[in-house]
């Protein structure tokens, strides 16, 4: 399970990556992992898992409309 904690170190590592850092490393749910440039999109996705897990994503909406038959 992910925490706001994890979600916001993987954002951090990804704003080190975007800043011309090298190599970020980062902990997430207890466990130490590293990546470089050429992992942004391993990033990517696991911000959007941490993101889903935690229900932060984004939200769909529908709008239902309807008339009285007039």
């Amino acid at each position: 399970m992910y925490s706001k904690t994890d979600l916001a170190a993987v954002q951090k590592a990804r704003l080190d990556l975007i800043t011309g850092k090298k190599a970020v490393e980062v902990s997430i749910a207890g466990r130490r992992v590293r990546f470089a440039d050429v992992n942004m999109n391993d990033l990517k996705s696991l911000e959007k898992e941490i993101k889903h897990s935690l229900g932060t994503g984004k939200k769909k909406f529908s709008y239902l409309i309807t008339t009285k038959g007039l």
